[in-house]
């Protein structure tokens, strides 16, 4: 048991040193496992289990693979129809995905607008407030998409990110962006440094993570790229729990 090879090792001599048996009678026999893995979790994390990202990670705990996606361009096919004081809009071209939770800007107007409701192969969806600004048909468009929930692109759960997002493209010619690294920021810094209403069409330099629960993660990046485009991370996954048996 020196060695400590197995789970059962770890749970014996922690019975063990705290005074415990160790023949499966001992009050903590299960309880001791729950404690166990919960440090296993926090050592794989590399930090403060309530502040992942303080702390630096493990090469061992990280992922043999990244998790590659794709950051999607503007969607301008046809024109839309809005109506003021109304949540309801018209696609004249139906899109064939859906939509939902797609910035919407309309060409020459101020103003963005999130579509809340959209069937892929649809031409009806809604907008998650009433349309503030003057009716219009025949309206050119840009659907703009920013956020990205991992479990849409794998079923993975990912305990932590390792660094920041990568593209595997050349810096465009006289860009400030596009250096290969998208770096992630706590929300609040993303709010100040990149409000919504200036997103742009160029490779993100920065994103946040908006929501995180159990693994599940939703990512936000600054801007849009002009066309489709890889993007991959490194991370720890969620591993097995420890189990004696």
């Amino acid at each position: 048991m020196a060695d400590l090879t197995t789970a059962k090792d770890l749970k014996s001599q922690t019975l063990s040193q705290s005074g415990e048996v160790t023949d499966g009678t001992s009050d903590f026999d299960a309880r001791s496992l729950i404690y166990i893995n919960r440090a296993y979790e926090t050592l794989q994390g590399g930090s403060n289990p309530l502040k992942l990202e303080v702390g630096d990670t493990w090469v061992w705990a990280r992922a043999r693979r990244p998790i590659a996606f794709n950051l999607d361009p503007k969607i301008n096919t046809g024109t839309i129809s809005l109506t003021n004081d109304s949540t309801s809009g018209t696609f004249s071209s139906a899109p064939t995905n859906s939509l939902v939770d797609r910035l919407i800007q309309v060409d020459s107007r101020v103003g963005l607008f999130r579509i809340q409701a959209h069937l892929a192969g649809g031409t009806a969806f809604t907008l998650d407030a009433k349309y503030d600004n003057d009716t219009g048909a025949a309206l050119a468009y840009k659907a703009i998409k920013t956020d990205y929930r991992i479990k849409d692109f794998t079923s993975i759960r990912v305990r932590r990110l390792a660094g920041p997002m990568e593209v595997y493209r050349s810096k465009p010619e006289g860009s400030d962006v596009g250096d290969g690294k998208i770096e992630g920021i706590d929300p609040k810094t993303f709010l100040i440094e990149h409000p919504t209403k200036r997103v742009r069409e160029q490779i993100p330099s920065d994103f946040t993570t908006i929501n995180e629960t159990d693994g599940e993660m939703t990512f936000r990046f600054n801007a849009y790229p002009k066309e489709l485009t890889r993007v991959e991370f490194d991370y720890i996954p969620f591993h097995t729990p420890l189990r004696s048996s």
